[in-house]
């Protein structure tokens, strides 16, 4: 049995959070007969036949068709003030003259049967200016596997195109503009289209229609070494040396943190702005860790000195890049105008413009945050609700409609570029400066992969130690660097991480990450296994680096003339170091019956060597390994290891074998094979209905091995049953419940409160049937007052 009937409320509602916001919004509310009002300031300004007027909305409950009998009269300031009445969404939009100071208003409203009072006081609206960012959020699998994703997004690329020709005569502001989110899908894109197209492009983006954004995708930062963080920016270079563009801003999406070290790299860059959208998910630690108190807009400064200036599109619930689309920017203009006022009012008022329900967000809201305080403002938006979502045209047809028929506020589609740059402007020495690390608290679920990743983290040190030894080759090599060595280092080094930052790239499984499809979500083990691949590739890609890099070095370094075999241990770090290092001594250069030593090439002393056989020989090359702890070994510097035969030949001549046991000879020798013994014991009988009665002198127990209850508990002394017979469970049932931080539930990690609406509960399922696997009489005691049997017995219920 499963119990989603049980749920009276899911709390993750899009209508609901809507609804909320509004909520949030209203400034003062009133009964007028059955029928609620509501006051709700609106930022909205148009140019009236008397001069400038403002709006409040008074949303009306009940039919809409009732809307239009309702009558308003205003007084500001002890007099009337005229008003002009139009038709809006959920009731009447009433125009105002527009003032430049707060002031107290009463509104008095009646429908000729009933009336009401509306009075609060009236902020004058801001003048705001709000960049809207057209952009996709990347996420490489999630919602379909990898390759359909990727493929998307280049086929994107092509439709902004084709949309920022369909709007070249449109206004300046509502001309399509389109942020490229991951340069990865740029890089693609233009290695496949014709020249031409690829011209064309990039003269969209030196015009401002078309944003390139300097990183390649979203990621784990924190599982980036430091040099892959810079190495991840090497496309962003590649791509302003072809092409003459250079990158001003960049972004990352839905992972909530960044480590202390983006700045710095893309500072090299140039890069001075940053744009980033947490996506809390209902595991909102940082609100509760001070998250709460840091701004929309900050610069944040590392501990070098560098810094870029930051947009945070936040909320502690989850819905970041998708405010958009939760205003109606995806849907029709009409939404937009029911909601983008009711949302400026509440990010003005409020600590954060949405209401705690959405993405099933747990304890109270923050109350230790100030409201948004400036009228310039970045505001997300994408062709759906969702990830991957394509560009499209209503954007552009909202924001031209909307500026044709408000003064204020004035929406423009725009490019992060352009946001910072008139924030910037506008706020100058206003805007605060933070310090500090801003880890990415989601990175928990990497330790869902905790063997790729440790692959990864493994590949990350190995690719640095190859490029140091391609640059010591270089050094010593007496013919000096050279264009193949360069090109050596920089195509090694471009695999493997290109492997390992795509498996550190942020989308951690499918939507649904327990599926076994071939398409949408629903493909979560397709899309696993690509994930972990790109760990294999990354680990082979780097120990094939390294292997290059020695050679390469090999080929310059001297050996010994004394020697039967010279190896070099090399400091690849910045400090002095003692280090074990190990060694593979082949057979073709020393035989496996000879023994050897180990000397330190500095001073000839010997150093103590172990030595292990090679693992899965009959498969790989033959010879031995040897493990030696070589001292004090300075920073990027190397010590001479001088390996020789030093006596005869084993008389055994069986050094190197050991003899193994199969697993039937380890059986044989504990007596477990071959003795006749059942391994599993006797069969159980099966339960008889006496076995499934337990009696003393007050109480009989009847146990229903079918439903694994208790079925019937009576007392002797009265006759009474104490079971309830209509039970769905049964007496002393087996429940089995799984929440929502258990596979199989989406989006509900961390969540460990309790709540009314059981919203946490994932399924129940009872443990039927049980079974009885033992049953004994204990007879009567002796100073019991009767001869009453007693029974006892075991029962199991299954896993």
């Amino acid at each position: 049995m499963t119990t989603r009937a049980l749920v009276r409320d899911r709390r993750w509602s899009n209508d609901k959070v809507r609804a909320g916001m509004v909520s949030l919004a209203v400034a003062a509310t009133a009964r007028a007969g059955d029928t609620e009002l509501r006051a709700m300031p609106e930022h909205l300004v148009r140019r009236g036949a008397d001069g400038a007027q403002r709006s409040v909305r008074i949303l009306i409950s009940g039919d809409v068709s009732g809307h239009g009998d309702w009558a308003f009269d205003v007084t500001a300031g002890g007099g009337p003030i005229p008003v002009e009445v139009l038709p809006a969404p959920g009731g009447a939009r009433l125009l105002l003259p527009l003032a430049s100071e707060r002031h107290d208003i009463r509104i008095e409203a009646g429908n000729g049967t009933d009336s009401a009072v509306l009075a609060f006081a009236l902020d004058p609206p801001r003048d705001w200016t709000i960049h809207l960012v057209h952009h996709s959020h990347l996420d490489i699998g999630y919602t379909d596997p990898q390759g359909t994703v990727l493929g998307e997004h280049v086929a994107f690329l092509d439709s902004c195109l084709d949309l920022t020709r369909a709007t070249d005569g449109w206004p300046d502001d509502a001309r399509f503009r389109w942020a490229v989110e991951s340069l990865w899908s740029f890089e693609q894109w233009a290695s496949v289209r014709p020249p031409e197209r690829v011209k064309e492009f990039v003269e969209r983006v030196r015009a401002g229609q078309i944003e390139l954004t300097a990183m390649p995708y979203n990621l784990h930062t924190d599982t980036c070494s430091t040099d892959e963080l810079h190495e991840l920016l090497r496309l962003a270079r590649r791509v302003r040396d072809e092409y003459g563009v250079e990158f001003r801003s960049a972004m990352q999406t839905d992972v909530p943190g960044t480590v202390a070290g983006l700045p710095d790299a893309l500072s090299q860059l140039g890069v001075r702005y940053l744009s980033v959208a947490h996506n809390w998910a209902g595991r909102s630690v940082p609100n509760a860790n001070g998250g709460s108190r840091l701004p929309r807009l900050f610069r944040w400064r590392a501990p070098s000195g560098n810094e870029v200036l930051v947009w945070m599109t936040d909320s502690p619930h989850g819905l970041a890049y998708m405010e958009g689309p939760m205003l109606g920017f995806a849907t029709s203009y009409e939404m937009v105008d029911d909601l983008l006022p009711a949302y400026l009012t509440s990010l003005a008022t409020n600590p954060y413009p949405f209401p705690v329900e959405l993405l099933g967000w747990q304890g109270p809201g923050a109350q230790d945050r100030e409201p948004y305080p400036w009228d310039v403002l970045h505001l997300r938006v994408q062709g759906h609700f969702g990830d991957n979502a394509p560009p499209r045209l209503i954007m552009a047809e909202t924001v031209r409609r909307w500026n044709e028929t408000w003064q204020s506020p004035k929406l423009r589609l725009s490019t992060n570029t352009d946001f910072f740059d008139d924030a910037e402007a506008r706020l100058g020495p206003e805007i605060p400066t933070f310090e500090g690390d801003w880890g990415d608290w989601w990175v928990e679920g990497v330790g869902s992969g905790a063997r790729p990743q440790a692959m990864v983290r493994r590949a990350q040190s190995v690719v640095t130690d190859a490029g140091t030894l391609y640059g010591m080759a270089a050094l010593m090599d007496p013919a000096g660097p050279t264009a193949r060595l360069a090109a050596d280092v920089r195509l090694g080094a471009a695999d493997a991480y290109r492997s390992i930052s795509l498996f550190n790239e942020h989308t951690w499984g499918a939507a649904d990450p327990w599926t076994h499809g071939d398409g949408g979500g629903q493909s979560g083990e397709q899309q696993w296994h690509w994930k972990y691949g790109y760990a294999l590739h990354g680990s082979n890609y780097a120990d094939t680096f390294l292997d290059h890099a020695s050679a390469a070095l090999g080929a310059v370094l001297p050996t010994s003339g004394s020697a039967d075999a010279t190896y070099w241990a090399v400091n690849t770090t910045a400090a002095p170091r003692t280090s074990v290092v190990r060694f593979f001594l082949r057979e073709s250069r020393v035989p496996l019956d000879k023994r050897v030593s180990v000397g330190d090439g500095r001073t000839g002393a010997p150093l103590p060597a172990v030595e292990e056989p090679q693992t899965n020989h009959v498969h790989r090359d033959a010879g031995r390994w040897l493990s030696v702890e070589v001292p004090d070994v300075p920073p990027f510097a190397m010590v001479r290891l001088d390996v020789a035969v030093v006596d005869a030949a084993d008389p055994s001549g069986r050094a190197a074998e050991r003899h193994t046991r199969s697993a039937e000879e380890e059986a044989r020798s504990q007596g477990r094979v071959g003795t006749g013994e059942k391994e599993d014991g006797a069969a159980v009988p099966l339960p008889t209905a006496e076995d499934l009665v337990l009696e003393n002198d007050h109480l009989r127990v009847r146990v229903d091995l079918a439903k694994a209850c208790v079925a019937s508990l009576v007392e002797k002394a009265t006759g009474r049953e104490l079971v309830d017979q209509d039970a769905v469970v049964g007496f002393n049932g087996y429940v089995y419940d799984t929440y929502t931080t258990a596979g199989g539930y989406n989006h509900q990690a961390n969540k460990t409160t309790v709540s009314e609406e059981l919203e946490l509960l994932g399924s129940r399922t009872l443990a039927r049937p049980a079974s009885c696997s033992n049953a004994a009489t204990t007879g009567s005691d002796s100073g019991s007052p009767s001869s009453t049997r007693r029974t006892a017995s075991t029962g199991r219920a299954p896993r």
